[in-house]
């Protein structure tokens, strides 16, 4: 083969010759040489980043072929690869902020990713550090509904009142907007969650549940003493907001027994709604009441 290429590529001649007789060592030669040049030039990235990548477990990650910057170790940290990103902590990375407001706990709360949360806490990182929307991890955890996590942090002083820097919610207020069951409503409760903490909205996890119909959780929170008496800033009621939706009649029937009335200001929404991550806004307008 290399023969019939080397007279297609120089005709017939001593060199095409030279080269019908040699082949294999040449195409040996070759190869040992292109080896030597990617060798050197590893190296050669290596010595110039040497400095950056100064101690022993980060030229081990170098050598691997993962760069130790803070990009690849959250990607290794979303996608959970504990042996890639425990050796990143050997390197001492660890505690990292994508440039953005989220930081690795964050982004392993989210993913659902236990075993590095642990990880995580073990080194020291604060369980009560917000992100971007002044959620702390458990609000995270909470969020996206990983229960092993959330008892996970429960174990540390995870800041369970904490309210989020953007919306005023709280981790209950979080569980009663994304939740349709109450298990974890019930867990956040059952470790001194504050029932009636209000968001900047001043709706409270009650008026929430309501407000994203999650029927469910909102029940649980009568059961456990929420007060269904409370109104938002608008003066709203809970029946104001059953109205708003198809609320399950056993829910309306259950708010009538204790006394709950539409506002008397007779309320209309004008506008609002959900925004993420857990942001109710609904606005109400005074109506005229109509006599005659």
């Amino acid at each position: 083969m290399m023969g019939e290429w080397a007279v297609l590529l120089f005709g017939e001649g001593p060199f095409s010759t030279f080269l019908q007789g040699n082949g294999e060592r040449i195409g040996f030669t070759l190869f040992i040489f292109c080896g030597l040049i990617m060798v050197l030039r590893m190296e050669w990235r290596f010595r110039e980043h040497e400095e950056y990548f100064g101690n022993e477990a980060q030229k081990k990650l170098w050598r691997m072929g993962i760069l130790p910057t803070r990009d690849y170790y959250l990607n290794y940290v979303r996608e959970g690869d504990y042996g890639v990103v425990n050796r990143f902590w050997e390197a001492g990375t660890v505690n990292v902020n994508n440039g953005r407001g989220r930081w690795d706990i964050h982004i392993a709360c989210e993913a659902g990713h236990a075993a590095i949360v642990q990880g995580l806490l073990e080194r020291g990182v604060d369980p009560k550090i917000t992100d971007q929307d002044g959620f702390t991890p458990l609000m995270t955890a909470v969020r996206f509904k990983h229960s092993k996590i959330i008892d996970l942090l429960l174990h540390h002083d995870c800041a369970l009142n904490t309210k989020s820097s953007k919306q005023g919610c709280s981790a209950l207020f979080v569980a009663a907007v994304h939740h349709d069951e109450p298990e974890i409503a019930a867990t956040l409760l059952a470790h001194g969650a504050e029932i009636e903490s209000v968001d900047h909205n001043n709706l409270t996890p009650l008026m929430a549940a309501v407000a994203q119909q999650r029927w469910k959780v909102a029940s649980l929170l009568i059961d456990r003493g929420a007060d269904a008496n409370r109104v938002d800033g608008s003066g709203a009621t809970l029946m104001d907001y059953t109205a708003l939706y198809n609320a399950p009649r056993e829910f309306v029937a259950r708010l009538e027994g204790l006394g709950i009335k539409k506002s008397p200001l007779n309320l209309k929404r004008v506008s609002g709604g959900f925004s993420a991550p857990a942001g109710i806004t609904i606005k109400w307008e005074a109506q005229p009441n109509v006599t005659g």
